[in-house]
């Protein structure tokens, strides 16, 4: 086969294709192929030399459409040179199947895209459910101001931590003191830094980190200890959960709080959150404590 007759029967193919009324050599070897086998398995007893029967049908198909197609073309050239060149040109197209697939991979790559935007719609609207349903929770509570966390906020956050043992509650890793060059390093490190306010005054701190694709986790939260027991806790609590589902698209909140911190465990398992594994700690005092993560889904 020359490049010219190539490239007419690859043009061909990109503007015919493989349409279904026109006869194809697949379908001929397809039929071909099912009918030896019939015959070939009539003449064998199951499980006797299957091997040597599936062999000579490889052979039988391969050599009959090699073969088979020689024959054709050679009948073509002997009635008219024209024909034989039409025949090579039909086989040559009807191999190279590249619209065909071109349309297949077309369809593929649309039931993709159709598939990857549903669950991404899907995927929202089950973030936003989620999100509402925790605003709801909260409506009871008077709402408090909350706003990301800046620099001038940074000494009021330290003084919401005043004792070792609160700031090992909240931010094991700091050092007390807890400092404003603490908590500028958390801003560096860490997302959504969050005060709320009352009486222009900052009250609790949160912020999140440890992000995967799927997760992140609530830190650092904290309510200064003359506005505990107000409902203030749960709110913030909320806020940042609802952050984490609206903002960051996420589908699980996590939060890891000491086994002695009685009122932060209470409050997290009121509202959802489940236990998943245990981690065990020695506290600012070398004492044996356990770390509990919790999460919502």
């Amino acid at each position: 086969m020359n490049p010219i007759t190539l490239t007419s029967a690859f043009v061909l193919d990109i503007f015919i294709g493989d349409p279904t009324w026109l006869p194809h050599p697949v379908r001929w070897m397809g039929r071909g192929i099912a009918g030896l086998e019939n015959l070939l398995r009539r003449g064998i007893r199951a499980g006797q030399c299957e091997k040597a029967a599936g062999i000579a049908l490889s052979l039988m198909v391969v050599l009959g459409t090699f073969g088979g197609t020689l024959l054709l073309i050679a009948l073509g050239e002997r009635l008219h040179p024209f024909v034989a060149l039409s025949l090579i040109l039909y086989f040559s197209f009807s191999c190279l199947a590249t619209k065909s697939l071109g349309d297949a991979a077309r369809a593929v790559q649309a039931a993709v895209v159709r598939a990857t935007v549903e669950t991404v719609s899907d995927t929202h609207s089950f973030l936003r459910r989620k999100a509402l349903k925790w605003r709801e929770r909260f409506q009871e509570i008077p709402a408090m101001l909350f706003r990301d966390a800046v620099e001038d906020d940074y000494s009021a956050v330290c003084a919401l931590v005043p004792t070792r043992e609160e700031l090992f509650w909240v931010y094991p890793r700091g050092a007390h003191p807890l400092t404003v060059d603490q908590v500028k390093h958390l801003s560096t490190v860490r997302k959504s830094l969050t005060v709320a306010l009352e009486d222009g005054e900052v009250i609790s701190f949160a912020n999140l980190f440890n992000f995967n694709a799927r997760c992140a986790f609530v830190g650092n939260l904290v309510i200064a200890a003359a506005c505990r027991g107000r409902g203030f806790g749960r709110q913030l609590l909320a806020h940042m959960v609802e952050t984490a589902f609206s903002q960051y698209g996420l589908a699980e909140v996590h939060i890891s709080v000491f086994s002695d911190n009685v009122p932060a465990l209470l409050l997290y398992a009121k509202h959802g959150f489940q236990p998943y594994a245990v981690e065990a700690m020695r506290d600012y005092r070398d004492r044996n404590v356990a770390l509990i993560h919790l999460k919502l889904e």
